[in-house]
């Protein structure tokens, strides 16, 4: 006897239409409020590495302008002593240079004297028999017609007649009597400038350069790899660095960089006293690439909870068009489902070591806020009594060392106490430039320049990391508490579809039962998928802390666990090689053995018993470990497919699962240090499946 279909009464039928409205709607309203929240917090979170990106940049800029500035005013300080040498006896003047030049090492490419009509008459590079005009050149120019005014020119990058470098020419004009005499050049090489720059991170696309106003590149630096010499010389747009009313510094975007294309984030640092500034560009992919990661694994997770989600309505929706005595039943289980989604400047010093007497500039004084008046009488002990006691040994036993020749040069980061009573980081650099008769050190000579915004900014790099060692944990939270209480409302949504079976079981019809019995059996599996999920999101949360451990004793144990399931397969399963203590978590490593082998075993070919070799061996920096099988075998188009959360290769009629083991597994060796791939020539062909191991764990690897 068939069983009729039951029917609605009228006014049921607009009660289960009202609830379909309200269900649909409530659904949408929560995917909504899903994908904005994450879609405000990837926005938050990028604005956020744009801010903190601005904030290193504008430090960097202001650091590499106080050093800028240092050198063009060491240049400048050698160009009068220079000068003097010169006036006094130009026959001298090349032994004079040979003492000079060491205060400012291998930043010069040539010490010059242009005469009055222009031409080059001597050159410590080559001697000037037959002298060289350059009265064409902008340096000359500028002294000759400028009058009686003595001041330190800095001109535009030009390649030199003698040297063929690109160089900064740094000029003096030399009198005689009140009469224009010439003019005293230093050149700078700008690869001093790159040079420097390049012992900071900047980044595989980090930029720094400095621009005159006039827009000609000076020096270039691209990363850590290119000097960006092809660039010197060029003109680029000074906007807005010397707009009027720009400010001595600050921050701008530039969708393309005008030197190579890149897209990056500028900070500025003008020196308008030089005609200068200094720009820093951090490359925007550089540091939004691990933001953008994390915004990935958000979407990912909240595309995974919208399919859950619009899967498990669309089921109880279809069965509750036909189910009206389970109304008030189903409208219970789906608002506690909807309830559950609901819940979720540089100061010069000289020092004469034997008398104790030292001179400072006026920038000296400032950078710890004093003037040279408020500090006089000044000796060296001016600077032992404004250092912080717990650099004093330190930089006195630097000193000792460079006395005695075991260091070029001295080279200290110090503290002073600044005269509001706060402490100032100085970079304290300087060299003994003369010695007594009997050899001991007389005269030395160094800068000190503020880095305490770059130590500020160093922090500031730290400041970024600890956020997103948070937010990657915050993730993983997220994805265990979605995971572990999703299941509780499932089971009680298959408990409730099951009883409702029972119940109904002489009143239903064959359709109905087989959508009920879709219901139940997607229940089923949405829970084995969480309870893969929550294990995925335990790993590195819940395991044992890295220990070092004979990693043959974790093959052994995953050997023990699958012993039923290589029986019934009737599988040969050999262990091979040298097998080394490892740095890993018992259980994670035990459990990522049981999901290579327990594949092995399980996608075996129905024509052949599986054989299966387990195998280690050496490699630079560590071990590499293979599974390797005579199973089904995989297409390498498929490749790519396989360690990602829940994607499997075949239907679950032919292979249960959940299509997580391999992900959790990438998760467990990618937390060691290490790497995971396959192999494969195709199907039929067998796998083999590979992960290494580092001697030593990354640091981050031991969190």
């Amino acid at each position: 006897m068939n069983t009729p279909t039951p029917t609605l009464a009228p006014e049921n039928l607009g009660k289960t239409f009202s609830l379909h409205r309200r269900f649909a709607l409530l659904l949408v309203c929560v995917l909504a409020a899903l994908w904005l929240a994450v879609a405000w917090d990837n926005h938050k979170t990028e604005q956020d590495a744009h801010e903190q990106m601005r904030q290193q940049t504008a430090a960097l800029a202001m650091a590499f302008a106080d050093h800028t500035e240092a050198t063009f005013q060491r240049a400048d300080h050698l160009l009068l002593q220079l000068r003097e040498f010169w006036l006094a006896n130009p026959k001298t003047f090349a032994n004079a240079i040979a003492r000079e030049q060491t205060l400012l090492g291998d930043t010069i490419i040539q010490i010059g004297v242009i005469n009055a009509d222009g031409y080059l008459i001597y050159s410590n590079l080559a001697p000037m028999s037959t002298p060289v005009d350059l009265s064409d050149r902008e340096h000359f120019k500028v002294h000759r017609d400028a009058g009686q005014a003595d001041r330190l020119f800095i001109s535009r990058p030009v390649k030199g007649r003698v040297s063929g470098k690109w160089s900064i020419q740094l000029t003096r004009p030399i009198f005689d009597g009140g009469r224009f005499a010439g003019v005293l050049v230093l050149s700078l090489d700008p690869g001093y400038f790159v040079r420097y720059y390049q012992r900071f991170d900047l980044g595989t696309q980090g930029i720094v350069s400095i621009v005159r106003d006039s827009g000609e590149i000076m020096a270039l630096a691209i990363g850590q790899a290119q000097d960006g010499m092809q660039y010197i010389g060029k003109v680029i747009s000074t906007a807005p660095v010397t707009d009027a009313g720009a400010a001595l510094q600050g921050s701008y975007h530039r969708s393309t960089s005008l030197t190579d294309g890149t897209e990056r984030l500028f900070s500025y640092y003008h020196l308008p006293e030089r005609g200068v500034s200094v720009r820093i560009g951090a490359g925007v992919n550089d540091y939004l690439t691990p933001v953008r990661a994390q915004q990935r694994t958000a979407w990912l997770i909240a595309g995974a909870v919208t399919l859950v989600l619009v899967w498990l309505s669309w089921l109880l929706l279809r069965g509750l068009a036909r189910l009206e005595t389970a109304e008030s039943v189903v409208t219970k289980d789906r608002q506690r489902l909807a309830n559950i989604v609901w819940g979720t400047g540089v100061g010069t010093w000289e020092w004469n070591v034997q008398t104790g007497e030292t001179r400072f500039n006026e920038r000296w004084a400032e950078l710890v806020g004093y003037t040279l008046d408020e500090l006089t009488p000044i000796n060296i002990d001016t600077w032992m009594r404004l250092a912080h006691p717990d650099d004093l040994a330190k930089s006195g036993a630097l000193l000792e060392r460079h006395f005695a020749g075991e260091i070029d040069h001295y080279d200290f980061e110090a503290r002073m106490r600044h005269k509001d009573g706060h402490w100032v980081w100085v970079l304290d650099r300087g060299k003994v430039v003369s010695r007594t008769p009997d050899g001991q050190p007389e005269w030395m000579a160094g800068t000190h320049s503020d880095i305490s915004e770059r130590k500020q900014a160093e922090h500031a790099l730290h400041q970024k990391t600890d956020a997103l060692a948070r937010s990657n944990a915050e993730l993983e939270q997220f994805a265990y508490v979605a995971s572990h209480d999703l299941r509780q409302p499932l089971r009680m949504v298959n408990s409730y579809v099951q009883l409702l079976e029972r119940r109904l079981a002489d009143k239903l019809d064959a359709e109905t039962r087989e959508m009920m019995h879709f219901a139940t059996d997607g229940a089923k599996r949405l829970d084995q998928m969480l309870v893969s999920l929550l294990e995925y999101s335990r790993v590195g949360r819940k395991g044992e802390p890295l220990a070092p451990l004979a990693s043959r004793s974790g093959v052994d144990e995953a050997l023990r666990f699958l012993v039923p399931a290589i029986n019934e397969a009737n599988a040969t399963v050999r262990v091979s090689g040298d097998w080394p203590e490892v740095v890993a978590s018992r259980d994670e490593f035990t459990r990522l053995w049981q999901n290579l082998i327990g594949n092995a075993v399980k996608y075996r070919a129905p024509e052949r018993n599986p054989e299966i070799d387990i195998t280690v061996t050496p490699e630079a920096d560590g071990w590499r470990f293979c599974v390797t099988d005579n199973g089904i075998g995989i297409e390498p188009t498929q490749f790519d497919r396989l360690f990602k959360v829940f994607q499997r290769l075949h239907t679950r009629e032919q292979y249960e699962g959940t299509g997580i083991g391999l992900a959790v597994a990438r998760k467990i060796v990618e937390r060691h240090g290490g790497r995971i791939w396959v192999e494969s020539g195709g199907i039929g062909l067998g796998c083999r499946f590979c992960f290494n191991l580092p001697q030593t764990p990354p640091s981050e690897a031991l969190l």
